[in-house]
């Protein structure tokens, strides 16, 4: 989970850079060239894809936590039971 939570603050970093060339960008100049407007597509394509790869984290993190909060319960239980 660890390597997980590194790769999630890795993400929103590189995120973040991305955003930040975005705003620097965009507040430069008035009209962008064709050459500048492919980037800022292209950037806003990988902060998408790096919000949907930090939503598959988010919810692969959710899942464990559900199951390590199910788990000892089940184990008691089996435990009592034998």
């Amino acid at each position: 989970m660890q390597s997980q939570v590194e790769g999630a603050t890795g993400i929103r970093r590189e995120m973040m850079n991305l955003l930040r060339q975005q705003v620097k960008i965009l507040d430069s100049s008035r009209e962008l060239s064709d050459i500048q407007l492919r980037e800022c597509y292209d950037r806003q394509s990988r902060v998408q894809a790096l919000r949907e790869k930090l939503q598959a984290i988010a919810e692969e993190d959710s899942r464990v936590a559900a199951f390590l909060q199910d788990s000892p319960a089940k184990e008691f239980s089996v435990d009592r039971a034998a």
